[in-house]
């Protein structure tokens, strides 16, 4: 297997899998996920967020604000994760 350069590897792995993978699906799940937030919550998913998910919107409202901010996390971990040749 060809790595390429910068990417790190689990030493005690039989296959030599790269972690960077692991990271980039995880970076890419919390993208979507913050995505689909902010789309629920700028878009008119509010109401079917209400409607379907009962408790889970009581504990957890949809708000601007904090999707907004998740995003912004998500997007500064991504460029992170790029300056140091992880993505």
């Amino acid at each position: 297997m060809r790595l390429l350069p910068g990417s790190i590897t689990h030493k005690w792995s039989h296959f030599y899998y790269p972690v960077n993978t692991i990271f980039i699906i995880i970076f890419a799940v919390l993208l979507l996920d913050s995505l689909a937030a902010n789309l629920i919550a700028y878009g008119s998913g509010q109401k079917w967020y209400s409607k379907n998910f009962r408790t889970l919107s009581r504990a957890f409202p949809i708000t601007k604000g904090w999707t907004t901010y998740y995003l912004i996390l998500v997007l500064w971990l991504g460029f992170v994760m790029y300056s140091t040749d992880i993505l």
